[in-house]
């Protein structure tokens, strides 16, 4: 059969890539600068706007591992989840309002590994706690940047070209979900911007990916489901085997540097939270939609049920599951894109099924987006769809902290939805893995295993 010359010039030129060592591919070069300028100027404009009482629990957590007090590290209010028990955390807060000048910050219990406790304790020997929002800020605006760039690098597989990448970035930093993450502190785009850049570079930087995935799995415990998933394919296992010992490791620190009653702490705590039913309107898990009738007041705090109807777990993992199976059957069924389809499955589900579905969790909604303008479909589906989905994270239609209009409607049922509408359409690679052979050849890298 005769060979093209323009094809066999191409082949030729563009050898099957090995694998790397540095990710900065992932992102390319104008990625990672406008991830640090996006981050200085997002950190200047939330500077005096950050009331970070999230994030004020880990920074806690950190000092009262150098205080001694790591057996009260897990107090908490049974009835209210986000109520701290005891005069031990009261006393570390009110220490740093009055060092800092500071008001109406009271955070919440700690939930995490010991480790992160032991992780942050040297930070606050070297820096305030207003100092510590800074960074997380930057940090977090940075996360974001790498989220959007690695989603797209995960179904397009090379860098998100910068004209698309910097107005993707101001859209989601204005929405409901980011402006959480900024105003509260929390570290949910590190974790998202983590996880999704562990999948995307799992295959050309294993080392890279598996670290980074061990340590988000450490932080927030659902991406170890993602650590399964790496292993399933054979070009990226490993990763999986970095990230599976990495994790272990942990938590074998997280053992060691704590104590068997703190580790044994943790772990009771984690089971308290999985067994009962968080009711806040900021929480769009099934069993806090469900039960939205039994907080009369929702701008109280998250009132906790201790035994839930099993009839609401029984449809939650129902839900999740017949999604779930439609995700993996799909996936068998078609060979090309079965990593990408699952591994965005992966991400929202695992967020999906627990008795707290935070609304910061939801800017992992960039994975679906960049599915669906990955596939091969007509234009108005490639471009209407996110154009539809987008704009439901954003006000008037979120109505995530107003208890007049819940926000069922833009929370759960809509990101498994959009999640259903990308398995439907399917028809990966995209257009232009198709119709560009400089694309194909700069995605050589993936030919072969998954």
């Amino acid at each position: 059969m005769e060979t093209h010359p323009r094809m066999d010039s191409l082949s030729r030129r563009s050898p099957r890539r090995r694998r790397g060592t540095f990710p900065g591919s992932v992102i390319g070069w104008e990625g990672g600068v406008w991830a640090v300028i996006f981050g200085l100027v997002t950190t200047v404009l939330w500077k005096d706007r950050l009331f970070a009482n999230d994030w004020l629990s880990l920074w806690v957590a950190g000092k009262m591992v150098r205080g001694g007090d790591t057996a009260h590290l897990y107090d908490s209010i049974p009835e209210n989840f986000s109520a701290i028990g005891g005069d031990v955390w009261p006393r570390y807060v009110a220490d740093i309002l009055e060092q800092e000048h500071l008001v109406d910050l009271t955070g919440h219990p700690f939930v995490h590994s010991p480790l992160v406790a032991y992780a942050i304790s040297p930070l606050t020997t070297i820096m305030s706690y207003t100092t510590s929002t800074l960074l997380l800020t930057f940090a977090s605006a940075v996360a974001l940047v790498v989220l959007i760039a690695s989603s797209y690098y995960l179904w397009f597989k090379r860098p998100m070209p910068f004209k698309y990448l910097a107005p993707a970035s101001l859209v989601l930093s204005v929405s409901e979900p980011a402006q959480f993450i900024f105003i509260y502190g929390q570290t949910s785009l590190l974790i998202y911007g983590g996880a999704l850049f562990a999948l995307a570079a799992s295959k050309r930087y294993p080392v890279w990916a598996g670290l980074t995935l061990a340590v988000v799995a450490l932080v927030k415990l659902t991406p170890v489901s993602l650590i399964v998933l790496l292993a399933l394919f054979k070009g990226r296992r490993k990763a999986a085997i970095v990230a599976a010992v990495g994790t272990v490791a942990g938590v074998i620190a997280a053992f060691v540097l704590g104590g068997p009653a703190l580790f044994a702490a943790w772990v009771d705590n984690l089971k308290r939270i999985s067994s009962v039913g968080l009711v806040n309107p900021n929480n769009l898990s099934f069993d806090s939609i469900f039960m939205a009738d039994r907080q009369t007041d929702y701008l109280t705090g998250v009132l906790t049920i201790v035994d839930p109807p099993a009839i609401y777990g029984i449809a939650q993992f129902a839900l999740v599951a017949a999604v779930a199976l439609v995700v993996v059957g799909l996936a068998v069924w078609r060979r090309h894109g079965a990593f990408e389809l699952l591994a965005t499955g992966a991400v929202v589900l695992s967020s999906l099924y627990s008795s707290i579905v935070w609304t910061h969790y939801f800017v992992m909604v960039v994975a679906i987006i960049a599915g669906i303008a990955a596939m091969r479909c007509h234009e108005y589906l490639k471009i209407g769809l996110p154009v539809l989905i987008a704009p439901l994270y954003f006000r008037p239609f979120t109505g995530f902290i107003d208890p007049i209009q819940p926000g069922v409607l833009v929370g759960t049922y809509v990101l498994l939805a959009a999640l259903l509408v990308l398995y439907a359409l399917g028809r990966y690679p995209g257009r232009e893995a198709n119709e560009h052979v400089t694309d194909k050849a700069r995605a050589g890298a993936y030919d072969g295993a998954p």
